[in-house]
């Protein structure tokens, strides 16, 4: 019997995800690992803003965000 998950991840679960990343930035004294937890938040909240079905669609968000370009 396979108990294997849906991939699919909601919009809820995201911005769960990015909250604890928030909460675990707070409780970090090292700058550099206070940074990478900020990021992960921003990066998960940026992704739930979009409808990424594909790599392209990934890139394209990729490209939105990092260089303010769209295809």
């Amino acid at each position: 019997m396979s108990h294997r998950r849906s991939a699919y991840v909601d919009d809820d679960e995201l911005e769960r995800a990015a909250g604890m990343f928030e909460i675990a930035a707070e409780g970090e004294d090292e700058s550099v690992a206070r940074c990478f937890y900020e990021g992960a938040a921003c990066a998960l909240r940026i992704l739930n803003a979009y409808d990424i079905k594909t790599c392209d669609d990934l890139m394209t968000v990729f490209r939105r965000v990092a260089f303010d370009k769209t295809p």
